[in-house]
Formats: C-alpha cells, structure tokens, sequence
C-alpha cells in the first residue's frame, strides 16, 4: 500500500496473475467486499466476497516501485513453501492470491481485513514509525507522489479517484514541497549568473581579440599612412577604443 497506494479491499484481492514482472505493472480489475464476508464456510472461515470495481476509475494499471518489485517475489517464496489448503469452489484459486496466511491451520487463506488492523501497529512499532491505520499507508502514498512532482491528475489516475476534489486533498503545499520549490528557484538563478558571466567573459574575449587585431593592422599601415599625413586618424581611432 506505501508502494502502490491501493485501497484494503484492493490488497486483500491481489493476485499474482495480476502482476506483470516483464513490464513493472499491477492490473487493479478486483476488490474484496470484506464487509459483506459474514458467511462462514466448511473449513470454518468466512467465505470470501469478490467483485468487480464499482467505477471504471477504480479499474487501472499502477507502475511497480523498485521496493515493490523486489519484495514480491520473496514474499511469495515465503507464503508459499509447501502445499496449501484447498477449496471447493473452483472458480477461486487460492494459489493466486498474494496476501495470504503464511502459517498455521489455515496456511494458503488469503488474509482478512482484521488481520491486516491488528498487524499495522505492529509493523509501524518494529519499523520505528508513527502507528498509522491501513488506509494510512494509501493516502502516504498519495502525498509521496505530489512531493516527487507529480501532476494532481496523474495522482488521480494512479488512486483510481473518481471525483477530482478527493484528490486535492493532495494539493496542499507541504514542507518538502516548499524546500524543493527554494532550492529548484536557487538552481535556476545559479545558472542564470553563470550564463550572466559567461556572457560577460565572451565579450571580454571578443574586444580584446578585435583591439589585438586592430593593433596589428595599424602597426603595418602607420608608416605609409605617416607618409600621407593621415597617422594621425589611426592615433586618434586607438586612444577612443582603448
């Protein structure tokens, strides 16, 4: 969720055959309507709610960080060590699903909502972070991107908001965003006095190559031009430029 900013029913619902390795991408087309999973199943469980997002906004293609690439496959290993347990029903796989019990009676069931509560204080403590709340680590996400400089709209798309005004939650100016803000303003005026001096020594080169060469004119043609009495225009002509 701090990588990819997806929504818990999001998470609960990834699969592994929504995962695109060769191309860094995760299709969102599915989500868990946990708070309808009251049914509880043979194996003593509650039976699992699956469907479709309620907007086309929701379904969408979100990038994979490097952080999210890596972790992935090891993450699999470990959920995945031996057989996991079955279910009837066969239009779920089990083996699909990415966040799923790594242990214990119930190893290869994928994770309920409680699970994923219970388990955030948890992992913020042994992280040394503030405690946040599941849907915490979306909206993280979602002020990560606007600090890195991406567009409100891109932002939109990428949490698969539907109304625009839910994602100027994200336009608010921030420290960070401040701080970058002085030191891209600092960079530009640096490179505006380079340029300003890089002007100014190109002149410099340009007037003294043109008064080297007019020197050089004038020593070869100040004797006939004595001659003719006119030396005295080239004197004049050099103490003016000089």
């Amino acid at each position: 969720m701090f990588d990819c900013g997806l929504r818990v029913g999001e998470d609960l619902a990834l699969r592994w055959s929504r995962v695109d390795f060769k191309h860094c991408i995760i299709s969102i087309d599915t989500i868990r309507i946990y708070n309808s999973e009251v049914k509880v199943n043979d194996i003593g469980l509650k039976d699992m709610m699956l469907d479709t997002p309620k907007t086309t906004k929701s379904i969408r293609k979100i990038p994979l960080t490097d952080c999210a690439y890596d972790a992935l496959p090891d993450l699999f290993k470990q959920t995945h060590p031996n057989e996991i347990i079955k279910l009837n029903r066969s239009d779920i796989d089990l083996n699909d699903f990415i966040f799923i019990k790594p242990t214990g009676k119930f190893h290869g069931y994928p994770l309920a909502i409680t699970s994923a509560q219970v388990a955030m204080p948890r992992i913020c403590d042994r992280a040394g972070i503030p405690r946040l709340n599941v849907h915490g680590c979306r909206h993280t996400y979602g002020v990560r991107l606007r600090e890195a400089g991406v567009d409100i709209n891109d932002i939109q798309d990428l949490m698969g908001h539907v109304d625009s005004e839910t994602t100027k939650l994200y336009a608010e100016i921030t420290p960070k965003i401040k701080e970058d803000a002085v030191k891209k303003r600092k960079k530009r005026q640096a490179l505006k006095n380079k340029a300003r001096l890089d002007c100014y020594y190109l002149i410099d080169v340009v007037i003294s190559t043109f008064l080297l060469n007019f020197r050089s004119i004038h020593n070869r043609l100040r004797t006939p031009l004595r001659n003719n009495g006119d030396h005295h225009v080239i004197d004049q002509l050099q103490f003016l430029i000089v």
